[in-house]
C-alpha cells in the first residue's frame, strides 16, 4: 500500500523486490537481541536451580563426614536429595546446551560472550558448580 501510495505501483519489478524484502524479513524471526534477552529471561527461571546446587554443596562442605559435595554422584543408589540435585544439574545443562547451539546457529550477537555480565558470571559459576558433578 505504501508503494502504490508514491506511485511505484507502475514499475512491477521495485514493487516486486520490495515485497520479496518484506517476506524474507518477516521469516527470518527474532533479532539477535531479543533472543539475548529471552535468554537472561530463561536464566531467571532456572536459577533456582542454580541455587539449590549451591545449598547442596554448602552443606555437603559444613557435614562432618568431610565428603566432597560430588562423591554421592560417583556411587549408585543415591538418595533422594541427590536425585533431586541432579535433575537440577540436568536443566541447568539443556539451558547452557541450548546458548552454545544458539551461538554456533548465529542466533546471538556476536559479542554476546564479552557484552553481557550475567553470561560471564552464570557461565563461570556453572562451570565452579556444575562441572563437577557432570565429571562425577
Amino acid at each position: 500500500m505504501a508503494l502504490n501510495s508514491i506511485g511505484t505501483y507502475r514499475q512491477v519489478s521495485i514493487a516486486l523486490m520490495a515485497k520479496d524484502c518484506l517476506k524474507m524479513v518477516r521469516r527470518t524471526g527474532p533479532s539477535l537481541d531479543q533472543n539475548a534477552a529471552k535468554l537472561a529471561i530463561r536464566l531467571s527461571k532456572i536459577a533456582p536451580y542454580r541455587v539449590e546446587i549451591e545449598w547442596y554443596k554448602a552443606c555437603c562442605d559444613k557435614s562432618a563426614e568431610q565428603r566432597a559435595y560430588d562423591d554421592p554422584f560417583k556411587q549408585r543408589g543415591v538418595s533422594k536429595r541427590e536425585s533431586h540435585i541432579n535433575m537440577n544439574r540436568i536443566m541447568l545443562a539443556a539451558f547452557w546446551d541450548d546458548v552454545i547451539c544458539m551461538m554456533d546457529r548465529n542466533e546471538l550477537p556476536l559479542n554476546f560472550h564479552r557484552s553481557l555480565e550475567w553470561v560471564i558470571e552464570e557461565s563461570q559459576l556453572y562451570k565452579l558448580l556444575v562441572e563437577p558433578l557432570d565429571i562425577a
